[in-house]
């Protein structure tokens, strides 16, 4: 079964790099259970690049917040994660110190183990955000 992830961040406090992010996506790709999505590397030549991103967080099994340092300050991650509550979707965030070790690995157990479940990081961004139930969908 794919496993459709839709991945938030901002490079607005240069904590993460278009590199990384690249290296992110090829990492996960090697694995034919993810399928990824980052707005900068998937959304280009579309008409609406807003309300691709939208169908893509609608689409996504899950919402992977990558938590940076002025992640609460991007617009856009707060309209993204408005967006995954208003379709129900599970969100959960990777600590920046976690994104090496997902690059290194090519093991989906052990990915797991680098993402957390959702928790207010922030009051000012998640206020609108109520925790995962346990009845939606764990990611794999």
């Amino acid at each position: 079964m794919q496993y459709k992830v839709f991945i938030s961040y901002t490079l607005r406090d240069k904590q993460i790099s278009l590199t990384t992010l690249k290296q992110l996506k090829k990492s996960l790709s090697t694995m034919n259970e993810i399928i990824t999505f980052i707005d900068i590397l998937d959304n280009k030549n579309v008409v609406d690049p807003q309300k691709e991103v939208y169908k893509q967080i609608k689409e996504a099994d899950t919402i992977w917040v990558i938590n940076s340092k002025n992640l609460h300050e991007s617009k856009w991650v707060t309209l993204e994660l408005s967006k995954a509550k208003e379709f129900t979707k599970p969100i959960y965030y990777i600590a920046l110190t976690d994104i090496s070790n997902i690059i290194k690995t090519d093991n989906i157990t052990e990915i797991n183990t680098h993402i957390k479940r959702y928790l207010p990081l922030n009051k000012t961004l998640f206020r609108n955000l109520t925790p995962i139930t346990n009845n939606q969908k764990e990611c794999p």
